[in-house]
């Protein structure tokens, strides 16, 4: 694999004098692996390898957040779900509403 060197101006990151390796924002672009190597001219350098993975939280795709359907008709209300998996997706109605509302003739 092949690192790309980070700097003091690396954007995102802030590296400190002591060596460590600050993200100011943790973003999916900043995820993967990181090395950090230390020498000192004594003997062989050393490195170490971490790995940096982003979580998403879940974030919600709505065609419309209103619709209207023809009565009878059928109607498929689509909420689709991005982010880390598993996302669990629940649908509620509201609860003011009776739930069937029957006609008396």
């Amino acid at each position: 694999m092949e690192y790309q060197d980070l700097n003091r101006r690396s954007r995102g990151v802030q590296l400190l004098s002591n060596g460590t390796l600050v993200i100011k924002a943790a973003l999916p672009e900043l995820g993967g692996q990181y090395m950090c190597e230390a020498s000192n001219g004594v003997g062989a350098g050393v490195s170490a390898v971490v790995t940096l993975g982003v979580h998403l939280p879940p974030d919600l795709e709505l065609k419309s957040s209103q619709t209207m359907v023809r009565r009878g008709s059928p109607q498929t209300l689509e909420c689709q779900a991005l982010g880390d998996m598993p996302i669990t997706i629940t649908w509620q109605r509201d609860s003011s509403q009776p739930a069937f509302h029957l006609n008396s003739r």
